[in-house]
């Protein structure tokens, strides 16, 4: 049984079917690549496997887990989107260390969790601006670290770097696959681009109006 499973799995929104009973699954620590054409139900797949919507019908297992009607906060996981979604009114290093206190993290663990994990993201020094001041690519290496500062065992990627040139798409690629194999996480990671991705991903699944296929 692979750690992260997705069965069968049915969504539709109003009367428009997106998924179908498609299925994906993951292996624990690797780099799942999602494809497919516009409109087959990537964002939508990966929503159901954060929690953020509930599947008409199948189920999302997790370590043999049944975790379906499980809350996001339960899951371990975190999900980046195309845009970082950063509160523009908030300095960056809050931004990161947004909601850990809710958790029961002390201030100065906050503090230490957030320079951490800036640090790895190597954006130190961009932590007492706001995110209007911060490039494209700052600004999306904010929205990982913010994702990624409770060590989830999961980080879902809805196209994150789309907005962002080549080689800058290249380079971050890169370091996220050296987070991934210093923490250990499990990627899926959703683009249109699956060639940019090739050398990093273990598979690649199509998700199409029929199936998720690995290819």
């Amino acid at each position: 049984m692979s750690y992260l499973q997705a069965e069968t799995i049915t969504f539709q929104y109003g009367d428009v079917p997106v998924l179908k009973g498609e299925s994906l699954q993951a292996e624990r620590g690797e780099w799942v690549c999602l494809s497919g054409p516009s409109g087959a139900g990537k964002t939508t797949m990966l929503k159901i496997i954060a929690g953020l919507l509930k599947p008409h019908s199948g189920r999302i297992l997790l370590d043999g887990r049944d975790i379906t009607e499980k809350q996001p906060s339960e899951r371990g996981m975190a999900m980046v989107f195309q845009n970082a979604a950063l509160f523009p009114h908030t300095r960056v290093k809050h931004n990161i260390g947004y909601g850990l206190h809710r958790l029961g993290y002390t201030a100065e663990e906050i503090e230490h969790m957030t320079a951490e994990t800036a640090k790895l993201l190597r954006i130190e020094e961009q932590l007492d601006k706001y995110p209007g001041a911060l490039s494209g690519g700052q600004l999306q290496r904010a929205g990982i670290a913010r994702a990624i500062v409770r060590k989830p065992e999961i980080l879902l990627l809805d196209e994150p770097f789309s907005s962002l040139d080549k080689p800058l798409r290249a380079q971050l690629i890169g370091e996220l696959d050296a987070i991934r194999r210093q923490n250990g996480m499990t990627l899926i990671y959703v683009t249109h681009d699956v060639d940019e991705i090739r050398d990093y991903a273990d598979r690649i699944a199509e998700l199409n109006p029929v199936s998720a296929e690995l290819v």
